[in-house]
């Protein structure tokens, strides 16, 4: 089901060759051996593991060449990401992490931390400041239910992922008064990572500020004025549509749960509600994922260090963490205020698509739907983009087609255009990595 799903949100937000190509990958998981790889590792661990991805891609190498190979891992990978966000159970989000900061073919899928990318890096200062003040505002005014704001509170002050956040039940909510009157504000978090145990046999205890352990206590005392909620199973945030038939049965445990997937979309509804924008004045996207990056690049801001940051996003190693720490926050921050004047009119006049490579353009297999320019370093005509319009263009390519909605850009790189100041300015930062006109 999560490669029919992912398919589904490829057709909705791709190219039809980009969706064929990406088919393609995903398909050669149809394997009699596969198959064998994928039951196993789902009987044992109750997850695809990192060993599965190495099974897919040496299953892979018999079927399609050794400059192919990028191509489908590259695929198996951005799947793998998107179902762990989707909250499909059979995904790790230790593995998906892992993922994030591996390198396949010499591009670096832990781009949208290392980048702070707009979209899907961590929020930015502003971003996080609005994004609290707004909850702060709808707890005066009560315009947002008080199971999401409690929901993003915690997101944003524990960094869990959406799992986390459906195992949570009423009992994790611990209240300690002090005899000098002082009130200790605790949550015990089930772990999800531990194959041996079960969904909710460890968990981490982690200290709450009172604004949030207050609005925790509120939510309890609001589920607990429901009716139909029965039995001894009282998850902290309710399903819409609890299931009660399932009471009694080996689900039951399931009755009142969310599903994974609809933290996200809660998480998306809110954002919304809230009128929350992105430092480029776009809706900001607010997801667990996101939250999780925002909330280990402030610990690094603030100084912890690389134990530290593993211990409070709960993963049992540190190699998964550098990644945030890698991208030097302060850096980037300094380097995208010095650079956005310059790039920012180049980036608002880009009117079309960035695509992989010419293969997935939509004239891809039409040579006369190349746009080509004149490289500087090289003094030969190179390619950096098609031409998606079937018909004659009067206007001065390459320079019009980027105010252009039918120009497809090639996801390359070459500095022979650039001026050397620019190019040791945007190199690091990694601002953008398709071509464009000279400067």
């Amino acid at each position: 089901m999560a490669v029919v799903h992912y398919l589904r949100h490829l057709i909705r937000n791709n190219a039809l060759t980009y969706v064929r190509s990406q088919f393609s990958a995903l398909r050669a998981m149809a394997t009699e051996s596969l198959a064998k790889a994928m039951e196993q590792s789902l009987r044992e661990n109750g997850v695809l593991t990192r060993s599965f991805y190495g099974a897919f891609k040496k299953s892979v190498l018999t079927t399609v060449s050794q400059s192919n190979l990028s191509s489908y891992t590259g695929a198996y990978v951005r799947w793998y990401i998107w179902a762990t966000d989707a909250g499909f159970d059979e995904f790790d989000p230790e593995v998906a992490c892992e993922f994030e900061s591996l390198t396949i073919g010499g591009n670096p899928t832990g781009q949208a931390v290392l980048s702070h990318d707009v979209n899907d890096g961590p929020l930015r200062d502003v971003e996080m400041t609005q994004l609290r003040s707004a909850l702060r505002a709808a707890q005066t005014d009560k315009s947002i239910d008080l199971a999401d704001l409690t929901l993003a509170w915690i997101m944003i002050a524990l960094g869990t992922n959406a799992r986390n956040i459906i195992l949570l039940e009423e009992k994790d909510y611990i209240r300690t008064e002090l005899e000098d009157g002082q009130v200790i504000h605790e949550l015990r978090v089930p772990r999800i990572k531990k194959r041996t145990a079960g969904l909710r046999d460890q968990f981490r205890t982690r200290g709450l500020v009172p604004e949030i352990g207050e609005l925790i206590a509120q939510l309890i005392e609001q589920n607990q004025s429901a009716d139909h909620v029965v039995g001894a199973i009282r998850p902290l945030f309710r399903s819409a549509k609890p299931r009660p038939s399932l009471i009694g049965t080996l689900f039951q445990d399931r009755c009142f749960r969310k599903h994974p997937r609809a933290v996200h979309d809660r998480l998306k509804i809110l954002s919304k509600r809230l009128g929350l924008v992105n430092v480029e004045g776009g809706p900001l996207r607010l997801y667990p994922r996101r939250l999780r990056y925002s909330f280990a690049t402030r610990l690094v801001q603030e100084g912890a260090s690389v134990q530290d940051v593993a211990d409070a996003l709960d993963h049992t190693s540190t190699d998964h963490v550098m990644v945030y720490f890698n991208a030097r926050s302060d850096a980037v921050r300094n380097l995208d205020r010095a650079l956005s004047t310059i790039l920012a009119p180049i980036a608002q006049a880009f009117l079309g698509m960035v695509i992989n490579s010419e293969a997935d353009a939509t004239r891809g297999d039409d040579p006369t739907s190349r746009i080509t320019h004149m490289d500087t370093a090289t003094k030969k005509r190179e390619g950096l983009g098609n031409c998606g319009e079937f018909g004659f263009c009067s206007l001065a390519a390459p320079v019009a087609c980027y105010t252009c909605t039918k120009f497809q850009a090639w996801l390359s790189f070459s500095p022979g255009w650039l001026p050397a100041a620019c190019w040791t300015s945007v190199w690091p930062c990694r601002v953008t990595r398709s071509r464009a006109s000279p400067l």
